[in-house]
């Protein structure tokens, strides 16, 4: 089988990771990927990806242009049986160039909680009827439902090579707390978690430093947010972030509510890490006794200062969060779109 597929940019973001991760298992097949929407800004996939690239920029506010670009684009890869769409929102001008190119098995994975609009009108056009939309969590595919699309595939949660996060190298002092995430507008809630660490009193703050990974049009204004005992590390390679949550001791997901099945979150819980998250839907769904949910700063305070001043509250949500990993093993996500791909 040749799958094509199609992502918002080649960067190493959560969906590259999770192109990537397929094409690594999905040893059998042959691929191609292409990004039609706007230039990656990180280079890592192109230079890993093993198949054909193809990266065009989008002409803005003409979806015309756009569809008739991208399908001689993908003419030009060759012929495929199948394709898989990583970027919801364009995935209506996506599948018309993807049909077009006579591609008629069209996967589209859907990793946020969608807002009603313009995703109603999306998720209805008469283009992504013959698209089959994967949700990666329970409340992705409560909305999926809701506003109407047409084929709705199983919940697939998003999955990782465990046997890439399989070394702690964590522990002494201070205690490392850690978060992974874009920052700029979009799922991440970077202020929730600032202001919930510095809601910690003085002394319990000394103990650990607060380390954030990532980069974006938001930095200085969190930064200005930030006290002397929060790290902004800037962005880091896939490998740089395994090393990264290896040398943790607690990881928090501040999430959003439109947050869908953050691959930050899969990696920490595969990493083995105790972890504290905000308590949205995704977030629900995927800590189940293997972390702590939190829906205010005080209370994010509140559960940080606890796992901070108790290495047996750590040691137990570690033990959990081992306990958990493989539900997210790369094998079962990929094993399930198999099926769906052929």
């Amino acid at each position: 089988m040749r799958i094509l597929h199609v992502l918002p940019s080649f960067g190493l973001g959560g969906l590259g990771t999770l192109a990537l991760s397929f094409v690594r298992a999905l040893t059998e097949d042959s691929h191609a990927a292409i990004a039609p929407k706007y230039a990656g800004t990180s280079p890592e996939l192109q230079g890993e990806f093993p198949c054909t690239t193809s990266e065009i920029l989008r002409p803005v506010l003409d979806h015309v242009e756009y569809v008739r670009v991208l399908t001689n684009e993908i003419i030009k890869l060759g012929a495929f049986d199948s394709a898989i769409i990583y970027n919801f929102y364009d995935h209506v001008w996506s599948a018309i160039a993807l049909k077009r190119a006579g591609i008629r098995n069209v996967l589209c994975h859907v990793g946020t909680v969608i807002a009603p609009e313009p995703a109603t009108k999306m998720l209805t056009s008469p283009h992504t009827n013959e698209v089959t939309f994967v949700p990666a969590s329970e409340a992705i595919r409560q909305k999926l439902k809701a506003y109407g699309a047409k084929n709705v595939g199983p919940t697939i949660w998003n999955g990782v090579d465990l046997s890439l996060f399989s070394k702690r190298t964590n522990g002494g002092s201070p205690i490392k707390v850690g978060f992974v995430g874009r920052m700029a507008p979009g799922a991440k809630d970077f202020p929730f978690l600032i202001n919930g660490w510095g809601q910690m009193s003085a002394a319990v703050r000394k103990l650990a430093v607060l380390q954030l990974v990532g980069d974006g049009p938001l930095r200085g204004e969190y930064e200005k947010l930030a006290d002397a005992f929060v790290e902004f590390l800037g962005q880091r390679s896939a490998e740089g972030v395994r090393e990264f949550l290896a040398g943790l001791d607690i990881f928090v997901m501040a999430a959003l509510p439109i947050e869908g099945m953050s691959i930050a979150l899969v990696e920490a819980i595969a990493t083995g890490l105790p972890i504290i998250a905000t308590d949205v839907p995704s977030n629900r769904e995927v800590l189940v006794g293997n972390g702590v949910l939190v829906e205010t700063p005080a209370r994010l305070a509140e559960a940080l200062g606890k796992l901070i001043l108790e290495p047996e509250s750590r040691a137990l949500y570690e033990n959990r969060s081992r306990d958990y990993r493989n539900r997210f093993s790369i094998g079962a996500c990929v094993a399930k779109y198999r099926e769906l791909l052929a």
